[in-house]
């Protein structure tokens, strides 16, 4: 009876990655320049991986980056915005699924946008109709 060796993948082929140049570049402390940062798709032993630490409760970070949690908090919210637009595309389809079944709570600025925009139309539709002045003892 004759074994079948064991498959060993070396490299991926396809379109895995993709390099989002940052708007803003940012700089290290020691002098290099960020100009650009590349997301990849994950493997399946990453996802089994990021799906049971997030069961768990664990705080967890999607490894689709090539560059360090530290780098990716100190980036422009513009470039981090579109870094988090690529990945959700990048995304495994099962991800994407689970995702679009989740209410996910508005940015902060959005919030408070949608709140200062309720009272102006609040206040514009007691400026158009007051309520009547009530008689005063």
């Amino acid at each position: 009876m004759t074994e079948t060796p064991a498959a060993t993948v070396v490299a991926l082929s396809g379109n895995r990655a993709r390099t989002v140049s940052l708007e803003y570049p940012a700089e290290l402390a020691d002098g290099t320049i960020i100009s650009e940062v590349t997301v990849r798709r994950m493997t399946s032993a990453e996802v089994e991986e990021f799906v049971a630490a997030a069961a768990g409760g664990k705080e967890v970070r999607l490894p689709m980056f090539d560059q360090p949690p530290e780098v990716l908090d100190a980036l422009d919210p513009d470039d981090f915005e579109e870094l988090n637009r690529v990945a959700t595309e990048m995304l495994p389809r099962r991800i994407r699924r689970a995702l679009d079944t989740v209410e996910l709570a508005p940015d902060p600025i959005s919030a408070a946008t949608g709140a200062l925009n309720d009272l102006a139309n609040s206040a514009a539709a007691l400026a158009a109709d007051p309520p009547p002045a009530t008689a005063q003892s």
